[in-house]
């Protein structure tokens, strides 16, 4: 899983820092070789809305949890 240290990590693409209290979504290392176009996704932390916003992010949100709300 992704190490996430509020106040110190970045979002993967956004680039600003992750603070306490901001939704977030953490990816383990899975991705590496099997799906090679998510790979921006492994073992990383992002914030919720940069991930939703992604154009790979929803895909990447399903391969990991194929029954979450997709809201």
């Amino acid at each position: 899983m992704a190490l996430l240290l509020y106040g110190m990590s970045e979002c993967e693409i956004c680039g600003k820092v992750i603070f306490e209290g901001e939704p977030v979504v953490l990816f383990p290392a899975f991705f590496v070789g099997e799906h090679p176009e998510l790979e921006l996704f492994n073992d990383s932390a992002f914030h919720r809305e940069c991930v939703f916003a992604h154009s790979l992010g929803k895909e990447a949100i399903l391969k990991l949890h194929p029954d979450i709300s997709q809201e």
